[in-house]
């Protein structure tokens, strides 16, 4: 099937256009328009739910497909477990000397049970294979792309787990010889992954691909 950027995808398309899918945790947590955060404490507590039901969603398609995975700081990253922005130590340093309310309570709630559905689910796909490693004489080139392209990181204002979910799928791709795809909603990331392509002549956006997860079940393709 033709795959033009905005033509929508299945992920079951997507995994057999591409020898390697790298998942990061926006794609895994939501799709476009579900990953806002919003500033009042309802709305805020139906986004964690939100946030659940779709990574539980995208968890049971990814251990149905072979060569989708997400890297091993990544799984780090889920097993931290609760977002202190979201605890009541949080909430207190923000409100300081002021009682919590039910619905800040309910935010909280609704946060650590999403946390905890990540982090027992991301021991799930590690037992299933899920998480993507380099290997011994990878590790020196994927060094290499991270110091030599540190400046992307600096300039598209890019966190340290997303960085690295870039240069691993870069480090496969000229490695490996594999076709690799990124699912990500991460807007630095795209930013960094087009910059990327735009400063690597081994590489081209056929060759290391770039995808925005639109919907609970679609996909397209960012464009250059």
């Amino acid at each position: 099937m033709a795959n033009k950027a905005g033509h929508l995808i299945s992920l079951e398309e997507l995994t057999k256009k591409y020898d390697i899918v790298l998942t990061d945790n926006s794609a895994l947590i939501g799709w476009q328009g579900l990953n806002t955060r919003p500033k009042k404490f309802g709305k805020k507590s139906d986004a964690f739910i939100q946030e659940r039901v779709a990574f539980n969603q995208f968890k049971c398609a990814l251990v149905g497909k072979g060569n989708c995975y997400f890297t091993p700081t990544l799984f780090y990253q889920f097993r931290e477990g609760i977002n202190t922005e979201t605890s009541p130590e949080g909430l207190l340093s923000k409100f300081e000397g002021m009682k919590i309310s039910e619905d800040e309570w309910e935010v909280y709630g609704n946060a650590r049970e999403r946390d905890r559905v990540l982090v027992q689910s991301a021991r799930e796909l590690k037992r299933n294979r899920k998480i993507i490693f380099l290997k011994e004489d990878e590790l020196e080139p994927y060094r290499d792309l991270i110091i030599r392209y540190a400046f992307l990181k600096r300039r598209n204002k890019l966190g340290d787990v997303n960085y690295d979910t870039l240069m691993t799928g870069a480090t496969l791709a000229l490695e490996r010889k594999d076709s690799v795809a990124i699912i990500s909603n991460n807007i630095p990331l795209f930013y960094s992954w087009k910059d990327f392509l735009s400063l690597e002549a081994n590489l081209n956006f056929e060759k290391f691909a770039f995808y925005f997860r639109r919907s609970k079940e679609h996909y397209s393709k960012g464009i250059i």
